[in-house]
């Protein structure tokens, strides 16, 4: 697995989650009306956030630490 991939979706994450608090902040500034509304887009966002949730968590299974046997190996490695 490409370590870039996961940085970008955790960085993608991280861009949900901040639309999200800054639409809970906005909803609580509204009339009830409103909010009621505007509660569609909050629940795509909570969508969003579950999708790549569990595409981090599904990457991270497919990322191994390297062995003990390669580590010792790279320290010794001629350069």
């Amino acid at each position: 697995m490409d370590g870039k991939k996961i940085i970008l979706t955790i960085q993608e994450l991280k861009m949900w989650k901040r639309r999200r608090d800054e639409l809970n902040r906005e909803l609580k500034k509204l009339p009830r009306r409103e909010r009621m509304l505007r509660k569609g887009e909050l629940v795509k966002i909570e969508q969003q956030i579950e999708y790549y949730s569990k595409l981090i968590h599904d990457m991270k299974k497919t990322v191994r630490p390297a062995g003990l046997s390669s580590f010792l190996g790279s320290l010794f490695l001629p350069k």
